[in-house]
């Protein structure tokens, strides 16, 4: 996917259209686990962060007005769900499941500056990863780093240093991420992811996934581009 300014490899900020790069760090502030699914014949997208399937999901063809309520774990199509009808024999796999579990980590993004720009500090900006079953391995890999800082540690001790790699599959290539733990963080590092985890605990953010899923096509693993932000 490349949009505006944005070069294959790249991640982009899915509200401008900007690309940020191919490498970039990331304080994490919080983490929880979402839904995606897209509707092929009206090029929609839904997202949720709900347990259960919203009522903004009454009209995928999947759900129904009779499906607002049932959990997604539940669902025939959730991944989950999915994986269990694969391994039990009862479909083939094909492409895969149509409702995606979405691994969401917000947090703060460390852009470098441009080369020949007189400002030479890093730009901060809020945003929210989503990542989804071609990025397992970086999702993974983020959690196992929390995990061997300490059982006390948090997410917002370290400055993870991600970057992407093309990587060939049978569809088309894809541009996945590489997770590395960087740097501790600085005190007023450290207290802005806090401040900003304080914010998305108490409902107070706002993201604009639905309307960058729309814009996209929402096709795994076939990515000729970057990684959105």
């Amino acid at each position: 996917m490349q949009a505006g300014d944005a070069e294959s490899g790249e991640f982009i900020d899915s509200l401008t259209g900007d690309g940020l790069g191919d490498k970039l760090g990331f304080i994490v502030s919080f983490y929880n686990q979402g839904r995606f699914a897209a509707d092929q014949e009206s090029g929609r997208s839904y997202v949720s962060f709900e347990d259960a399937i919203p009522e903004a999901w009454s009209d995928h063809p999947l759900v129904g007005s009779e499906g607002v309520g049932v959990r997604f774990d539940e669902h025939p199509d959730a991944e989950e769900t999915y994986k269990e009808r694969v391994n039990a024999k009862e479909i083939e796999w094909g492409h895969g499941p149509k409702i995606s579990t979405t691994h969401n980590f917000t947090g703060l993004a460390l852009i470098s500056p441009v080369e020949g720009d007189e400002d030479d500090e890093n730009q901060v900006r809020p945003v929210r990863l989503s990542l989804m079953r071609t990025n397992l391995p970086a999702v993974r890999k983020l959690h196992s780093l929390r995990a061997s800082a300490g059982r006390n540690k948090s997410f917002w001790e370290f400055v993870f240093d991600l970057s992407t790699f093309r990587k060939d599959f049978a569809r088309g290539s894809s541009y996945l991420l590489q997770v590395r733990r960087g740097r501790k963080t600085a005190d007023e590092e450290k207290q802005n992811a806090v401040a900003l985890a304080q914010e998305v605990i108490g409902g107070r953010t706002q993201d604009n996934a639905e309307n960058a899923a729309d814009s996209e096509k929402p096709v795994e693993p076939t990515r000729e581009g970057g990684v959105d932000l």
